[in-house]
């Protein structure tokens, strides 16, 4: 019975002694579509692991955007990647319990995890597949108990919605709060870090010669790569001009006034804020529907793309409910 309900996404209060869980979790990722309307590859990845290792509270939550011709490769690779070194990692083999596992994640700065990321991008350089202008973003969550611990490298995104006021229960007073940073290339410090490496931070240009669209990586006088950001996991090309793919690691403790989470890859935050999600998925939050609330988020955003532009991103969306 426990493992059917582990299958199904779904955790109820009877199989928990501890104070917190995740009631539900629910996915969705569509490919997106050219300026001719053609469906293209599905370059996104997603990772929704539970319990893992047979370890209860143990869970694994993940959006990976690939990018370039390879982008697809990438990010199926890293997402292996990670699942393989989480699970079978020797330091946290050995632990029975969600919170010895916490102790030993946040021992010496979240070590584990930042070398996680890092031995990604060295590995994916043995693929078969192009990674020198091929590469993906990570953010991943690990929930432990009541710990949550975010990394992200890139732009997708995750964010946590609670409610100070809690007790009335209808989302009066929600909140957000941010797991995770947009890694972009015009922020001082990464820009700062670029410029060291002998990059440079501008917008690309058009036919014209007018600037326009995302601030972009170039190597200085050159018209590559034109990554829009500062960090990732492959672009070995970047890499030489200061992209990193060094995590940006976020904790944040799960409470009373904690409602649901919210990670998706760029293809719905380029047209929805963090507050936009907020106000759709509090709907779908009280009626326990997460997802209905990945599949809204999907329909937002396909309609903004469709508006504002000639091709449609691939779009990822990970709803959890706490």
């Amino acid at each position: 019975q426990i493992n059917n309900l582990i299958k199904n996404n779904f955790l109820t209060s009877e199989l928990f002694s501890q104070k917190t869980f995740i009631k539900s979790c629910e996915s969705i990722t569509v490919a997106g579509k050219r300026e001719n309307g053609h469906k293209k590859i599905n370059q996104d990845s997603y990772i929704i692991e539970r319990n893992i290792n047979g370890i209860l509270n143990f869970n694994l939550f993940g959006v990976l955007d690939g990018h370039g011709v390879d982008g697809h490769y990438a990010s199926q690779f890293v997402t292996r990647y990670i699942i393989n070194r989480i699970k079978n990692h020797p330091l946290l083999k050995k632990c029975e319990q969600a919170k010895e596992i916490y102790q030993k994640i946040i021992f010496n700065g979240y070590q584990i995890i930042a070398n996680i990321f890092t031995d990604a991008d060295i590995e994916i350089q043995k693929e078969k597949f192009n990674c020198k202008n091929s590469g993906t973003t990570c953010v991943i969550v690990l929930q432990l108990e009541d710990k949550i611990i975010c990394a992200n490298t890139g732009d997708s995104r995750a964010i946590i919605i609670y409610d100070d006021n809690s007790y009335d229960n209808n989302l009066s007073n929600s909140k957000i709060c941010p797991l995770s940073y947009d890694c972009k290339p015009e922020l001082p410090n990464e820009r700062k870090r670029i410029y060291e490496y002998g990059g440079t931070v501008e917008r690309a240009l058009d036919e014209n010669d007018v600037e326009g669209g995302p601030y972009r990586v170039w190597a200085f006088g050159e018209n590559y790569p034109g990554l829009a950001m500062s960090r990732s996991i492959g672009d070995m090309d970047a890499k030489k001009i200061g992209v990193i793919p060094n995590p940006q690691i976020v904790e944040y403790s799960i409470n009373k006034n904690s409602k649901y989470m919210l990670i998706c890859s760029d293809g719905v935050w380029e047209f929805i804020s963090n507050e936009e999600a907020m106000k759709i998925g509090n709907n779908y939050y009280l009626k326990n529907d997460a997802m209905g609330l990945c599949q809204e988020l999907y329909k937002k955003s396909v309609y903004f793309w469709t508006k504002e532009d000639d091709c449609i991103d691939d779009i990822t969306a990970i709803a959890v409910f706490f």
